[in-house]
């Protein structure tokens, strides 16, 4: 929620409005109250009731609540981790990362920036395509394969 949307609840509460005026989407749901505090009770169904829509955080349509997703634990893998973990050269999951069009895919790279550092980072669902990739990729029995890392000596 943006502070201009706290700010137009406070003053329609202040004002004295019904929780149907503040928060018209709401209708469809039922609270209760009783004790020390309020229990509500949610209930998912197909058809009837007030929708479910997932939207952006940064979407300035009206929203009942907001979940904001930590960007580091999803995007936590660094391109070198990422090569590491599907057992490939670091360029050679590049060459894959642009075949694959990871890097211009918002689900799969984010790029964080801290100051004037820029640090593009992967998150599980580009292991996921990359690792279903190369398992596709099937090497000539007499090559070995140039994505592959060699065994140490």
């Amino acid at each position: 929620m943006s502070e201009a949307d706290i700010d137009r609840i406070e003053k329609a509460v202040r004002s004295g409005k019904s929780r149907a005026e503040v928060f018209p989407r709401l209708n469809g749901l039922a609270t209760t109250v009783s004790g020390e505090g309020a229990t509500v009770v949610v209930r998912f169904t197909k058809g009837d009731g007030a929708p479910i829509t997932l939207v952006p955080a940064d979407d300035p349509s009206d929203a009942a609540a907001v979940r904001e997703v930590d960007l580091q634990k999803k995007f936590h893998l660094s391109a070198t981790k990422l090569a590491e973990v599907l057992g490939v050269k670091p360029h050679a999951s590049h060459a894959l990362r642009v075949k694959l069009g990871i890097d211009d895919d918002p689900k799969c790279r984010h790029v964080f920036t801290f100051g004037k550092s820029k640090h593009p980072m992967f998150s599980d669902n580009a292991m996921v395509r990359m690792r279903n990739a190369l398992k596709i990729q099937v090497p000539a029995a007499s090559a070995p394969s140039p994505l592959k890392k060699a065994a140490p000596s």
